[in-house]
């Protein structure tokens, strides 16, 4: 079972009374991603029957190891991601900066819900193309990205596109030995391999009303002023300029938001490692209750269905 162990630095007189729990409850949220990470670190090397994890071994042993590793950087990568809005909140406290990081969050675990969820094609081979969508968008911006330096470089243009056309022709051909059917207009066109929804709709799938809070953050980071005025975590007190004024409320909103989109991340992925969900349950069941997140939010295990 988890432990929380207190942090030496909540209790320093130069952090503010009215920041104290917030901070209490980011050292929670700060050991349960760090639990998360050592299980994930661990997860990977065990293959368990029946899981789906093992199902795509058993397809394609190569695309099946792609696959595990893709899952693997998006969940180890929101967990990063979420220790940095938590160490941004940490006092001395950044003002919106916290809301970059979140908002990186929910993107990453919404991209691997979408990953490893069965979707429209069931099993395997739904997430099998779905990887290859996602090497497919990588490959093709990063051709864009080329023929624009090298267009500023005097780089020859020609040469660019045929080494992406030579990679995107390796995706073709494993998609084929696959049997992962693609669309494609001519070489100018990257190969479609499925559907991927823009961010919005996403995360809005991803946890029900995620997108108010990804709109809100995408205003944030957009430097929108109504959106900045109305979620800062502290500011200079006008009144006393050697002062600053918190807003901790604003504060515990974003660490309940982390931890229900960090939650249903790492049931997504245990599910499809095979690992224990009950005793994943009883762990998320002891962090919420600490983190003091009301039941309504307890939403991890949400249409939750890995074949």
């Amino acid at each position: 079972m988890p432990t929380f162990r207190s942090s030496q630095t909540i209790d320093k007189q130069s952090t503010p009374t009215e920041w104290l729990l917030v901070q209490r409850r980011l050292d929670i949220f700060d050991e349960m991603c760090n639990e998360f990470i050592d299980e994930a670190l661990r997860i990977p090397t065990e293959l368990i029957p029946g899981s789906a994890l093992v199902q795509a071994f058993e397809a394609d042993e190569e695309a099946g190891l792609t696959l595990a590793m893709c899952a693997h950087d998006h969940f180890l990568s929101a967990l990063d991601q979420a220790l940095g809005a938590s160490r941004c909140l940490k006092d001395p406290t950044l003002i919106h900066a916290p809301y970059s990081s979140a908002r990186t969050v929910l993107e990453t675990c919404s991209m691997l819900l979408w990953l490893l969820e069965p979707g429209e094609n069931t099993g395997t081979e739904g997430r099998f193309a779905r990887l290859m969508e996602l090497y497919s968008r990588d490959v093709w911006n990063e051709r864009k990205w080329e023929l624009q330096v090298g267009n500023k470089l005097g780089r020859n243009e020609d040469k660019i596109k045929e080494s992406f056309e030579k990679k995107a022709r390796g995706a073709i051909a494993i998609a084929d030995l696959l049997d992962i059917p693609l669309k494609r207009k001519d070489k100018e066109q990257r190969p479609i391999f499925a559907m991927l929804p823009d961010a919005t709709p996403r995360v809005s799938r991803y946890i029900k009303d995620a997108d108010l809070d990804y709109r809100l953050y995408s205003r944030v980071i957009h430097w929108e002023t109504p959106a900045a005025a109305q979620t800062w975590m502290m500011r200079p007190n006008l009144a006393n300029p050697c002062e600053s004024e918190y807003n901790p409320e604003m504060a515990f909103r974003l660490i309940t938001n982390l931890a229900t989109w960090i939650a249903r991340a790492t049931h997504e992925f245990y599910a499809y490692c095979g690992h224990d969900l009950d005793e994943l349950d009883q762990h998320l069941r002891v962090y919420f209750t600490h983190l003091r997140i009301h039941k309504s939010r307890w939403t991890w295990a949400t249409e939750s269905k890995v074949s």
